[in-house]
């Protein structure tokens, strides 16, 4: 590296042209190799620089807007209901209502995909170059309520006004305090000329009744609907074709590729019992159901209880744990459990022992109390 080159590299340091810096290398193979003039040259680190600007900021904004997911109108499934006004919805991603400083109310059942394409209108905005916050309304509301506490309502409410778009999620879910009210008027009032996206379970006609005082919901509904887009989402929940699939299902249907069938039914059941004692309640034991046919004496109802009691104290084993005592309860030897979970059979005697120790710390204080 030449004397020239190093001064070259400090300067764009300094003025702080990283975008420059990070592709000088290429663009002086490009030059010394007769493919870039002067002025392509220079052109070209402008444009380097300006890529990496731009890349930056819509990374900074994209994280300022606090969405859920980060999901895009071309993701959506338009085709899941034939409900579902995608003409409407397309024609709002040209984004003029945003130009217009207008809004957007999207309405219906719960599950139909209000919330994706809510958000992938403000993911169109922030891809634009706008400034977009997502939350939700209940959320908002604490905020401001908090602020009212601690004194920073104004400073909440500046913050709040301040994006080119604001997304409210789940409005109107429930009826409304007289304080949130007043919080919700003020709020949209701050925001009059700035666009706002609401999705709601209920239809705009129907929110008047969640205000405790009418006067306050005329004046807020008034300027909020007459100068939004109402889209009407209607149709199937969205959300089934997004459930994850049963883990069964790709390889029964590719059985013959599978080279140990036990080795992966066994797998399988260990995954599956995992992900349920990974999702047991943290009260399971509920009340002991009266003898019946299925449960004929108190004997039998113990039992029950016990069993409940034990599914418990595994939730609260960490997961590795709860996997290798699964697997040895199902009579399988450390060797074996170690070879297919593809670990060290120390390894699994020694989650062995930290399970069977922590159980018996569980257990003891317990046994004191039956006691006595």
């Amino acid at each position: 590296m030449s004397v020239m080159d190093t001064a070259l590299r400090e300067s764009l340091k300094s003025l702080r042209l990283s975008g420059m810096l990070e592709t000088l290398d290429a663009r002086l193979a490009q030059a010394h190799g007769g493919e870039l003039g002067h002025l392509d040259f220079l052109q070209v680190l402008c444009q380097d620089e300006i890529t990496r600007r731009e890349t930056v900021a819509f990374q900074r904004r994209l994280q300022r807007a606090k969405f859920e997911q980060q999901v895009t109108l071309e993701e959506f499934d338009f085709t899941a209901s034939s409900k579902l006004p995608a003409a409407q919805i397309r024609d709002l991603g040209a984004l003029r209502w945003l130009h217009a400083g207008e809004s957007v109310i999207l309405f219906g059942p719960v599950g139909v995909g209000k919330t994706h394409i809510a958000q992938a209108l403000g993911h169109l905005a922030v891809r634009q170059g706008a400034h977009v916050r997502f939350a939700k309304t209940s959320r908002i509301l604490a905020e401001l309520a908090g602020g009212h506490a601690d004194r920073t309502w104004e400073k909440r409410i500046r913050e709040l006004v301040r994006p080119d778009v604001l997304i409210l999620d789940d409005f109107a879910m429930r009826q409304l305090s007289a304080a949130h009210a007043d919080d919700l008027y003020e709020l949209v009032s701050e925001r009059q000329g700035r666009s706002l996206i609401i999705t709601s379970n209920r239809a705009p006609s129907d929110w008047y009744p969640l205000f405790p005082n009418p006067v306050v919901a005329e004046s807020l509904l008034d300027r909020l609907i007459n100068t939004s887009h109402q889209v009407i989402m209607n149709g199937p929940s969205y959300r089934p074709n997004m459930r994850p699939k049963n883990p069964t299902d790709k390889p029964t249907k590719k059985w013959a590729e599978i080279s140990n069938p036990p080795a992966w039914t066994r797998r399988v059941a260990s995954r599956e019992l995992i992900r349920h004692l990974s999702r047991a309640e943290a009260d399971l034991c509920e009340d002991v159901p009266e003898p019946s046919p299925l449960l004929s004496s108190p004997d039998a109802a113990a039992e029950w209880e016990q069993q409940q009691d034990l599914l418990r104290l595994l939730a609260d084993l960490p997961p590795r744990q709860r996997q290798i005592m699964a697997w040895k309860y199902d009579g399988h030897s450390p060797t074996e459990i170690a070879e297919e979970l593809g670990i060290s059979p120390e390894t699994v005697r020694s989650s062995l022992r930290k399970a069977r120790l922590m159980l018996t710390a569980r257990l003891a204080p317990r046994e004191e109390r039956e006691d006595r």
